[in-house]
């Protein structure tokens, strides 16, 4: 990034001397060469600009995608403490298990709610995120 400050300054320098050579009193061959090289400058110095446009995109990209890494190795690390056993997950040392549904579908650990004993005497956890209901034998 300070590359392209430098490069921008350099440039606006570059585009000062040609104006002055342009507003010196000279022949105009002199003075046709100098409106060249303003010319020329002035291509550069958008070059540049777009340059940095560019490298901002670059940068806010990179810092994306190493968010997104840091997401998934987290998930990675929490899938390597999570069991599937009769019909839900269960994570190292929690007594309470975690729903199937939102873990499997969108890698999320949200714990079931319960047992409930639901009208027909059945046991059950409910997840109070999808709605998924596991039904205990």
């Amino acid at each position: 990034m300070a590359e392209i400050t430098a490069a921008l300054t350099s440039v606006k320098t570059a585009v000062d001397i040609a104006k002055g050579i342009a507003a010196l009193n000279t022949d105009v061959a002199v003075k046709t060469k100098a409106s060249e090289l303003l010319s020329a400058v002035i291509e550069v110095q958008g070059a540049v600009l777009s340059l940095q446009e560019t490298v901002n995109q670059l940068q806010t990209d990179n810092a994306d995608l190493k968010a997104e890494l840091t997401k998934v190795r987290a998930t990675a690390a929490e899938a390597d403490t999570m069991h599937f056993r009769d019909g839900v997950y269960w994570k190292d040392e929690d007594d309470v298990p975690f729903c199937r549904q939102c873990w499997e579908d969108q890698s999320k650990a949200i714990h079931l709610s319960g047992p409930h004993r639901g009208e027909d005497i059945r046991t059950h956890y409910e997840c109070d995120k999808c709605g998924w209901t596991k039904f205990l034998d």
